[in-house]
């Protein structure tokens, strides 16, 4: 089974631009893009008789599956991999999780409309349960922008991640789409010590001495404020974090954010889950 690209799409303005973002990394990885729609049963009255739910449930999937199809004869011509598509009955979340399981995913692409609306905003804390529990890499489109190339690329970290694998990730990436890669560490403004994190990211720099990788310290008061100056000094078309493991409390500070950056930011982002 060859890898492919999962594309969760509700058919919106967001899904078009991550749609977009697909078809763009498909061609530059060689992979074929499978587009995924989650559908729903639309009444929700208990007294409805299995018949008349299985008869909705029919009418929603043929209805899907023309949308789909029409997506995929609109996109083919920009795409040079193939376009497949799936309609499945159940919950976005963990119907998405559960294809990504059985297929050969490589990578999930979501558009994300941050929180306009009560139905961007259930699309929105969607796209974010997928990001957090997903079992392989996940790009975040924002549908504000649309992204041609990516030049520039960086993963920002707090150094308690396989920062080796997470870097090997990105630097595939970015040898893949030529893109510079820097490595971006947030030191909290009020803590003095910076000898140690500063060695830690030479020597990380070292080791992949061979690539674009360049190594970046910023002072801030939180990682959030800290990742958004660099943003708006360096331009990266691509941000990138780590997702984890750890328990509640030492993941809190994680999912905030990575949360802020799902619901909030103006650029592509990518969250690789931790091995």
């Amino acid at each position: 089974m060859n890898p492919v690209i999962l594309v969760p799409t509700d058919f919106s303005e967001a899904a078009n631009h991550a749609m977009h973002f697909a078809v763009s990394l498909a061609n530059v990885v060689r992979q074929e893009i499978v587009l995924l729609h989650v559908f729903q049963a639309k009444t929700s009255a208990p007294y409805e008789v299995p018949l008349v739910i299985e008869e909705e449930l029919a009418t929603q999937k043929t209805w899907v599956d023309e949308q789909l199809t029409q997506w995929c004869h609109a996109w083919q011509p920009l795409c040079e991999m193939p376009l497949k598509h799936l309609s499945l009955y159940g919950e976005v979340h963990h119907t998405v999780q559960q294809v990504a399981a059985k297929k050969r995913v490589s990578f999930i692409v979501m558009g994300t409309n941050g929180q306009e609306n009560i139905w961007e905003k259930f699309w929105g804390t969607n796209t974010y349960h997928i990001v957090k529990d997903a079992i392989c890499p996940v790009f975040v489109v924002p549908k504000a922008i649309t992204v041609n190339a990516i030049e520039k690329m960086v993963y920002a970290s707090d150094y308690t991640h396989n920062e080796l694998l997470m870097l090997s990730v990105m630097l595939r990436l970015a040898t893949v789409f030529h893109a510079k890669a820097d490595l971006l560490h947030i030191h909290q403004a009020e803590l003095f010590e910076l000898d140690e994190e500063r060695s830690f990211g030479e020597r990380l720099t070292h080791i992949f001495a061979n690539t674009t990788l360049e190594s970046h310290i910023y002072m801030a008061k939180t990682p959030i404020h800290g990742i958004q100056t660099y943003i708006e000094a360096n331009q990266p078309e691509l941000l990138i974090l780590a997702n984890t493991n750890r328990d509640f409390l030492e993941n809190l500070f994680h999912e905030s954010v990575i949360k802020y950056f799902v619901q909030k930011q103006h650029i592509p982002l990518l969250v690789l889950p931790e091995a």
